[in-house]
């Protein structure tokens, strides 16, 4: 148990991609996601949050498992309530996480970035909500801009 105690405070005072075990855990959901094992991603997304609870990492890659399943099942209104749930939850963290400054800034902004340039692309491809698209993307390239100036 102290181990896992030390393993935390150790992530927590540096970039996430340095922890080894949330590297593994990022790469075998992502992999997960993109093979469409939802479950095995999500599984994953939730160990992130659990280990990081104040890390949007864990949060973005669960809003995406929501948005590969609505590829699949267009128009279900439970799978886009919890797209949108866990895209905001991800915002969400990740400003609280820029404002804590526990993680590298740009680590952070781009988490941001991302989780808003996912609500653009769930925009176009499940709402043809164009103008919605925009201002998220708007918003993501805010967020990339402070990435790519760093």
């Amino acid at each position: 148990m102290s181990g896992l105690i030390i393993a935390f405070l150790v992530a927590a005072s540096g970039p996430l991609y340095d922890n080894a075990a949330a590297d593994q855990l990022i790469r075998r959901a992502m992999e997960a996601t993109y093979n469409l094992e939802l479950t095995a991603a999500r599984e994953g997304a939730r160990t992130l949050q659990t280990q990081f609870p104040d890390h949007p990492a864990g949060f973005t890659m669960a809003a995406e498992t929501y948005w590969w399943e609505a590829q699949m099942d267009p128009g279900n209104r439970a799978i886009e309530d919890a797209y949108y749930r866990a895209q905001k939850l991800a915002v969400e963290k990740g400003e609280a996480a820029l404002k804590a400054g526990t993680y590298p800034k740009t680590e952070i902004l781009a988490y941001i970035g991302s989780a808003h340039g996912s609500h653009a692309r769930f925009q176009v491809t499940q709402k043809e909500a164009y103008f919605s698209a925009m201002m998220a993307g708007r918003r993501a390239h805010k967020y990339a801009e402070q990435v790519f100036e760093a």
